[in-house]
């Protein structure tokens, strides 16, 4: 039956010997993400997903075996490319996810060779997530030192073939859907 209810089932063994189990059926699906709200490029960078259908949900992020959490927010997140999963706790019907990008912009970077930290650049792109932006690096005294676009996507330290001076640069960013982010970063050797 897949009606929701109470129902009783006998088991009768073969010595006669009779069983009473009462099963209850309860309303249950595989959620359906709706939708996922991403607040970033900030302090608090945080996800929240929209979901709807018969169940108990619980949630995980980039990991499908966990750990759940019962909010559907998740805060603190790192910039970068994110899976989040959603699974019915009751019925154990499957488990959804859904690939997302946060965006952010490093503090520092570091070009010095040791290929961690060596350029700077938006984080939060991915081939499925393809560059959408531009940005225009600055320095203190605002001078225009490079533009960042789909083709040159990150920055390595240097303006005409030099390397510039370890010091704070500012930049502009333009997003496709319209959005402005302004800010600075440190170049330290």
């Amino acid at each position: 039956m897949n009606e929701i209810g109470d129902y009783q089932v006998l088991v009768t063994r073969p010595a006669g010997c009779t069983n009473r189990r009462t099963v209850r059926v309860l309303p249950s699906s595989t959620a359906v993400i709706e939708t996922i709200e991403v607040t970033d490029v900030s302090e608090n960078n945080t996800i929240t997903v929209f979901v709807s259908g018969d169940g108990e949900y619980v949630y995980a992020l980039d990991n499908e075996n966990g750990p759940y959490q019962d909010s559907n927010i998740f805060e603190d997140v790192a910039a970068g490319v994110h899976t989040v999963y959603v699974k019915d706790i009751k019925a154990d019907c499957g488990i959804v996810s859904e690939d997302i990008s946060v965006l952010g912009f490093p503090k520092f970077f570091t070009p010095n060779g040791d290929t961690i930290n060596d350029t700077w650049q938006v984080s939060g792109f991915s081939s499925q997530f393809p560059v959408t932006t531009t940005v225009k690096i600055f320095n203190r005294y605002g001078k225009l030192i490079t533009i960042l676009n789909p083709s040159n996507s990150q920055w390595d330290g240097n303006y005409n073939g030099k390397l510039l001076p370890s010091d704070d640069y500012w930049f502009e960013a333009e997003l496709v859907d319209g959005r402005t982010f302004k800010g600075h970063f440190a170049l330290k050797r």
